[in-house]
């Protein structure tokens, strides 16, 4: 029996499940999470989204963009004054809800600070200025299920809120009509487009990697799962957890029962889509005579030196492509990651040119690898871009072009993105 026909008998059990009894408990915390861990490509994918955000709260490029955020709030911040705070908040009168770590009262001396829950435009202009006020992936934060958080164990609310509440609309309130009327701040004026914009840059990256991806990847409902098997069955390092809940009776809800069954069977369509997609790669039909898929894989978000290129989904067989030509200018690989870039943020767009574009639609297609791949199966040439009604270069639609980063790969395959250059 193969690994899709096996975990299709493990989503036929569950959904045949009417009762949250032993024999459920043991079918998911036992049978099911045991045969996961049993194969190495099933292991490897579950724990790759389970542990996303724990291991992105530890990424040194994460960390990076992180601090990037904060040293562009900083420059922001010097284009207004304390006594520009102060005036701003005679004549708005009012306070802002605090969101970032200052909220919370630190322990002095036995004694815990009373909670600062409001924030005037003075004390906040005060407190955007200490790095130490704002809260990063994996520090110990509160939780907020209300407010979208997606994880029990690293939570993203704190970090988004403390952005869209407290930043953002600091910036909105003191610099809502600060050059209206105002000639002599045009050099000012620009300071502060531009860093917005650099701002934006890095929080549609940060919004990408804590939110977006998580969700793809349906890391709340394989977090849940994994909690649920450590209560259903004692788990080396989880013992608390299941000599706390595994006797709470309460817990054992119709509505629990269902959310427990929508979980595990998550995690278990998204397993099957591995092994199909990596596993058990289908085979093109002879009528099938174009490409299915495009992916552009980089390092980072914003690729340095080289991007590899994936032609229907085989990981086992990147193509290398540089990000910079002799002259050191973006190649025609590069201007077709930014235009497939999944978000639209600020130095993404690409105007239209006939010769960038013949250069995607074409040159693409004669690197011998690309070239000999497309003979092999027979496939037709097709056009990846074409030019948009407001005159950039957008996708045409014919084949999916995706953007794709190395750590989300199949695991198996990532030895092969060794980026030389660096």
């Amino acid at each position: 029996m193969t690994l899709k026909e096996k975990l299709n008998v493990f989503r036929e059990k569950i959904n045949r499940a009417t009762a949250f009894d032993n024999s459920f408990e043991q079918l998911l915390g036992i049978e099911l999470y045991d045969f996961i861990h049993a194969n190495n490509v099933l292991k490897n994918e579950f724990y790759r989204r389970v542990n996303y955000l724990k291991n992105l709260a530890e990424d040194k490029d994460f960390k990076l963009l992180q601090d990037n955020l904060f040293q562009v709030v900083q420059k922001i911040l010097k284009l207004t004054s304390l006594q520009e705070a102060q005036a701003r908040q005679k004549e708005w009168n009012r306070v802002l809800i605090n969101k970032l770590k200052t909220r919370w009262g630190r322990q002095k001396k036995g004694k815990r600070e009373k909670e600062k829950i409001d924030l005037t435009l003075p004390e906040l202009y005060l407190a955007l200025q200490k790095k130490n006020s704002y809260y990063r992936l994996g520090d110990n934060s509160y939780f907020s299920p209300l407010e979208g958080e997606i994880s029990i164990r690293t939570h993203i609310v704190p970090i988004k809120k403390q952005y869209e509440v407290n930043v953002e609309q600091f910036f909105k309130i003191v610099f809502s009509d600060r050059f209206t009327n105002d000639k002599k701040g045009e050099k000012t004026r620009t300071q502060f487009d531009s860093l917005i914009k650099e701002y934006n840059d890095y929080w549609y990256k940060l919004d990408e990697l804590i939110y977006r991806i998580p969700i793809q990847l349906h890391l709340q409902a394989f977090e849940k799962f994994f909690f649920d098997c450590t209560e259903f069955h004692p788990r080396e390092g989880y013992e608390f957890h299941y000599d706390f809940l595994s006797s709470a009776s309460n817990r054992k809800t119709e509505r629990r029962f269902r959310e427990v069954k929508k979980n595990a069977l998550v995690v278990i369509d998204d397993l099957i889509d591995v092994v199909e997609e990596h596993d058990e790669p289908p085979k093109l039909q002879p009528q099938e005579n174009h490409l299915k898929s495009l992916h552009l894989v980089a390092h980072s978000l914003e690729p340095k030196d080289v991007i590899f290129l994936v032609l229907d989904g085989l990981y086992d067989k990147p193509i290398r492509c540089s990000v910079k030509n002799k002259s050191g200018y973006p190649t025609y690989i590069k201007k077709l990651y930014d235009i497939a870039y999944i978000v639209n943020v600020p130095g993404k767009r690409v105007d239209y040119d006939k010769r960038l574009a013949d250069c995607i639609n074409n040159g693409l297609f004669r690197k011998k690898r690309v070239r000999n791949y497309m003979k092999t199966n027979k496939l037709k040439k097709p056009t990846l871009v074409q030019k948009s009604d407001d005159n950039t270069l957008v996708l045409k639609g014919e084949v999916p072009v995706k953007t794709e980063l190395v750590k989300n790969i199949p695991y198996q395959h990532q030895s092969l993105y060794i980026d030389k250059t660096r």
